[in-house]
């Protein structure tokens, strides 16, 4: 009796694990409901199977239940305390609801297990500018490039908390890293123009929105940045159509057609800038912004009595 029972066991073991390759096989092909339904089978027939928590939870997260994977992921984490890669997926489920919190000390536990894996670094770094903490993001941005320095996302992540935290110089120092690793980055090119329009460089700005926008025809805010660049060196004509661009391709963008206004205003072209103003109004209002409301009543005022 005692082979006999030992062999059910053993039976029972192997069915449990091919079950798990069949869950396996349907989350890789793209069958993620499938995967789920196996997955649960398996863990109804062993639940101590931490495997299967795992990989239910990132079925889980592809089927964008982010609360089901993070009780997967914390039943791996309970049985087995040293599974990274538990970790690492529930601070990705917590991030995406917004905790941003849980996820930093999901990645910091990972990092502890495994400290030279560069995204969990990246991972951590975006969590933490989340929260505000800019300086911390740029400790974690510089430890995934030293791990991997050939990603271009890190220099243009940790281009931005450095241009948020004042230091546009550095800013664009790593955008530029960030264009000579992928030359067609053109959030790059948009995010360094940013920091030389804020340098004052108005031709460096320029030139970086113009190849922003040759690399995303669409790339609304890189009209609407161009044209504002042009407007304050006097190029009122040029940064006009910038903004007739950027409202074809976004309609309700109140403070487009504002800036248009203004253009229109200083080449005395008075209907047209009443036109624009009138337009901005009407969405200001729409969208409850009466502080950007009253100042447009107060330009049409201006306007109208001149």
């Amino acid at each position: 009796m005692f082979i006999l029972g030992t062999s059910i066991l053993m039976e029972q073991s192997q069915t449990v694990e091919q079950l798990f390759e069949q869950g396996r096989a349907a989350h890789t092909s793209g069958d993620f409901s499938k995967a789920e339904q196996i997955l649960s089978e398996v863990l109804s027939l062993d639940p101590s199977f931490v495997r299967a928590y795992v990989g239910r939870g990132l079925t889980r997260t592809q089927l964008s239940d982010s609360p089901g994977a993070i009780e997967d992921f914390t039943q791996a984490i309970q049985r087995n305390p040293d599974i990274a890669n538990a970790y690492y997926h529930r601070g990705f489920a917590r991030a995406d609801l917004g905790d941003n919190q849980g996820a930093i000390e999901d990645y910091t536990q990972f990092i502890k297990l495994k400290p030279d894996f560069a995204r969990t670094y990246f991972a951590r770094a975006c969590a933490r500018g989340e929260l505000g903490d800019k300086q911390g993001a740029i400790e974690d941005y510089t430890q995934a490039i030293q791990l991997n320095p050939e990603d271009a996302d890190a220099y243009v992540n940790r281009g931005a908390s450095r241009a948020d935290l004042g230091d546009r110089q550095g800013a664009i120092e790593d955008y530029a890293q960030a264009v000579y690793l992928k030359p067609d980055f053109e959030v790059a090119y948009y995010n360094r123009g940013n920091s030389h329009d804020e340098l004052g460089n108005e031709q460096g700005a320029i030139e970086d929105y113009t190849q922003a926008i040759k690399l995303k025809s669409d790339f609304v805010e890189a009209y609407r940045n161009r044209g504002l660049t042009y407007a304050r060196s006097g190029n009122e004509q040029r940064a006009i159509e910038d903004f007739t661009q950027a409202i074809y391709l976004k309609p309700e963008d109140a403070s487009t057609y504002y800036n248009r206004g203004l253009a229109h205003s200083e080449l005395d072209d008075k209907q047209r800038a009443l036109e624009d103003y009138q337009v901005a109004k009407e969405i200001y209002l729409s969208e409850g912004r009466m502080a950007d409301y009253q100042d447009v009543l107060d330009r049409l005022e201006e306007l109208e009595s001149s």
